[in-house]
């Protein structure tokens, strides 16, 4: 039943456009089957959602024109990503250098000294994002993991967040933290 599945999931990837199938099918993985039921493996709750409603009929019935039966599909979420077929070689270094930069920052964090919550300079028009990135990195807000700050240029969007990283290494043990002050790097 597996390369059934495979094979429906080749024939269905000519159907699609391919941003549609790498997003929503390749990632969905054979995991199991029964004489008339397969069971689907897939990352996520929010790819189960949109294979139900959008791919899951265009699966079953390339499944039976493979076959000739409809099997009852079960969609289950392993929170595994699918395998890629790319070696590990190929792919690209998530982490970009800086340009013009030769600098290998510790544990990958490189902070302005001045951007803290102490130096901010809370006012009318920036109160409410002050409350909210204080609120983010005391952990108040434990039903929201993250923010967004959208305003315009000069508003702290940079000291907020900055603010928010300072916060947390201050509150935790995860080592030495390098610190930019006006265009030199302090440990």
């Amino acid at each position: 039943m597996e390369e059934m599945f495979e094979k429906a999931k080749a024939l269905v990837r000519k159907d699609v456009p391919p941003h549609t199938y790498t997003m929503w099918i390749e990632p969905v993985t054979f995991h199991s089957s029964e004489p008339d039921r397969m069971v689907l493996g897939v990352p996520n709750f929010f790819i189960k959602k949109r294979f139900l409603s959008s791919y899951l009929e265009l699966i079953a019935a390339t499944v039976k024109k493979l076959t000739g039966r409809s099997p009852v599909i079960k969609l289950i979420v392993t929170g595994k990503p699918a395998p890629k077929n790319t070696p590990d070689a190929l792919m690209p270094d998530p982490q970009q250098p800086l340009p013009l930069l030769d600098l290998k920052p510790h544990s990958g964090r490189l902070l302005r000294r001045d951007f803290t919550f102490d130096q901010f300079v809370v006012s009318n028009n920036n109160d409410f994002a002050y409350s909210a990135a204080l609120s983010h990195a005391t952990q108040k807000m434990s039903a929201t993991p993250t923010l967004m700050l959208l305003s315009k240029s000069g508003m702290g969007k940079s000291h907020l967040s900055q603010a928010i990283g300072h916060h947390i290494l201050s509150k935790t043990a995860h080592g030495p933290c390098l610190l930019h002050d006006g265009g030199r790097f302090q440990q």
